[in-house]
């Protein structure tokens, strides 16, 4: 098939645009199928202008509404499927905290009803009852969390590139380098993509069935072409990392991941990295 100028425009059945955590395990999943899968990254795989690249993500139950529970105890097992699928271990369990000071503008109670709603058991703890379980926390007087034992740690670089891994060899075909410089609603023929640019490798052009837009801050550039828009509102998260004298207490079998519910919110990590390095230091997400 070609184009009016005779360029040769290639029919898929789906094109994944960004390669981040989402699109990777997009395409992973869609090629382990048996679809045909196009995966196109505007930059280099593993780039560091997203959100999943470094060593420390969350994988937790705890949330505030029933239904990102229900979801959460689907990733469970979506972790566990990568797992088996790749062979490689990527879930570090430490256990979780979610810790309320008095005065929390986040309410407590949406997390223990969405929690209950969903069958996952946790526990309700005073501050002095966290601080006896785990001696590296000190708490505001008042302060209490609920602890939820398998929350995880998942590595999200290492992930990502897992999930990659396994899409080619279930004959997913990526590419790099490769950013989406138009989407053209085809009416039922399906939907264009051009690749194209100044950062192109190489210059493509598909005609897919459907298209997975998993383009994260870029998410609007790419829908402007279609003359639509979804409500977001970029942020940029800032991590930090600290070097603790005495890294053994902050270990991932002395510490829990935390995160303190209030507005600010943040939330840290014990000392973890892929290799189990203990010196490794703790890090703390904004």
């Amino acid at each position: 098939m070609t184009d009016a100028s005779g360029a040769p425009i290639e029919r898929v059945d789906t094109v994944v645009v960004g390669a981040g955590g989402l699109g990777s395990a997009t395409a992973w999943q869609l090629a382990r199928r048996g679809t045909g899968v196009v995966l196109l990254e505007k930059f280099g795989f593993g780039h560091k202008r997203g959100a999943s690249h470094d060593t420390s993500r969350i994988l937790r139950r705890s949330y505030h509404t029933p239904g990102y529970v229900a979801l959460a105890n689907e990733a469970y097992d979506d972790w566990a499927l990568l797992e088996r699928d790749s062979g490689e271990r990527l879930v570090t369990t430490t256990g979780g905290l979610d810790l309320f000071p008095p005065g929390s503008l986040i309410a407590a109670i949406d997390y223990t009803t969405s929690m209950a709603a969903r069958g996952v058991e946790f526990e309700e703890l005073t501050g002095a009852e966290v601080e006896a379980r785990w001696s590296a926390l000190s708490l505001p007087e008042g302060t209490r969390a609920l602890y939820q034992a398998d929350t995880s740690i998942v590595p999200a670089g290492r992930s990502t590139a897992t999930m990659q891994r396994l899409a080619r060899e279930n004959d997913a075909r990526l590419y790099d380098a490769a950013p989406v410089t138009a989407l053209i609603d085809r009416g039922d023929n399906g939907v264009e993509v051009v690749v194209g640019g100044a950062l192109a490798s190489t210059y493509r052009r598909f005609l897919a069935r459907r298209v997975v837009l998993t383009a994260d801050a870029w998410t609007n550039d790419l829908l402007a072409h279609l003359g639509t828009s979804l409500p977001l509102t970029v942020t940029r998260e800032q991590v930090t990392y600290f070097a603790p004298s005495a890294p053994e207490r902050f270990g991932a079998d002395r510490l829990p991941v935390w995160i303190w519910m209030d507005d600010p919110s943040f939330y840290g990590f014990p000392t973890y990295d892929e290799a189990g390095n203990a010196d490794y230091p703790v890090s703390w997400l904004v």
